[in-house]
């Protein structure tokens, strides 16, 4: 049987089901909606053979060096830090496979778990709407899967379902953000002095790929500094600086591929007794249920004052508000479908 791989962008499934039915779960006032949203999709795919692989931001993006203005514009809910905080906590000690770094993003996660999983897994989905997300889109085996009205993504309808009325090149989108920028990320369109018309550079730019490169490769860092390499002569300085230090910050930065390899047999490798408490603490019966764990759930000693304990840490960091200043991924005006509906266009530019 081929096996299959999920990904989920843990900070975007967390957004998602803390504003959808489930913003009312709360365990003694604490906020858990987007917690319980994301497992129970994860514990669904587990319980159907599917490997699984959660990808979290840092707390602080190193790409602010670069792009100071990058993100800039975002607010923080500390209610959505802390859920974060708690699954990258609680999945640890089932033994769901996790993945963070210090200074880089979950699309960073996600861009090197794809390619360093390619060869084990011809099935992946991968959960989350961010545009940038795209550029894993590497053949007609991976999908981008959105959450309630967002669309699903695959190699036929990339071009059209990216960017409303706008389209975008098969695995191109990276070169367009370059171009184009994105307004949820407070990135503004280019301006270069040797073009007035940002569609122009966009095209050669592309032109450029199709000519030297195949378009899977189109999202790697080579490919676009190639380009900027191969019009040295004709840029000015300034242009050639800032197409530089737009690729730095927008193209996912590679890292020790075997970090990044999953366990072909995830469900093998929990541990049992701290799925059970979690799904016990959580009130997840559904997931008990599939995962075929509900005796379990009822003989397990019970162990709730040091639940009790840990929802109470939980909850006195989102009282306090004490790390929200270095809380990078968890906003409260995040909306990829608005930055869907309002991209920049060759019009505004």
């Amino acid at each position: 049987m081929d096996r299959d791989l999920k990904i989920f962008d843990v900070s975007y499934l967390v957004h998602m089901g803390s504003k959808s039915n489930y913003k009312s779960n709360t365990i003694m006032g604490l906020q858990c909606g987007g917690l319980i949203y994301l497992m129970e999709k994860v514990f669904t795919h587990l319980s159907r053979g599917s490997s699984v692989a959660l990808a979290f931001d840092s707390a602080i993006t190193s790409k602010k060096e670069t792009f100071a203005e990058y993100k800039a514009t975002r607010t923080r809910d500390m209610s959505i830090f802390v859920q974060n905080q708690m699954l990258l906590d609680f999945c640890t000690k089932m033994g769901i496979p996790v993945y963070k770094k210090d200074g880089m993003e979950a699309d960073e996660m996600i861009f090197n778990i794809v390619r360093t999983n390619t060869v084990f897994y011809p099935t992946m989905d991968i959960y989350c709407h961010d545009a940038d997300i795209c550029c894993n889109i590497l053949h007609d085996g991976i999908r981008c899967v959105g959450c309630g009205g967002d669309p699903l993504i695959n190699t036929e309808n990339y071009p059209y379902e990216i960017f409303k009325d706008t389209v975008i090149p098969y695995n191109s989108i990276l070169p367009y953000i370059i171009i184009f920028g994105k307004k949820s990320n407070n990135i503004a369109p280019v301006r270069l002095e040797c073009f007035t018309d940002n569609q122009t550079i966009f095209g050669d730019f592309i032109a450029y790929c199709k000519k030297n490169y195949e378009p899977s490769q189109w999202s790697d860092t080579q490919c676009a500094l190639s380009w900027v390499l191969s019009k040295s002569s004709k840029l000015p300085r300034n242009d050639s600086k800032e197409l530089m230090r737009r690729i730095k910050m927008i193209y996912p930065r590679k890292d020790d591929t075997d970090k990044y390899i999953v366990p072909l047999d995830c469900k093998a490798n929990l541990k049992k007794d701290e799925v059970v408490r979690f799904l016990r603490m959580f009130g997840m019966k559904a997931s008990a249920m599939n995962l075929g764990l509900v005796s379990e759930m009822n003989s397990l000693l019970d162990n709730s004052g040091e639940d009790k304990r840990i929802i109470i840490g939980y909850k006195n960091m989102v009282e306090s508000g004490n790390l929200l200043a270095s809380a990078n991924f968890s906003i409260d005006d995040w909306d990829d479908e608005a930055d869907r509906k309002s991209v920049f266009t060759v019009d505004e530019i």
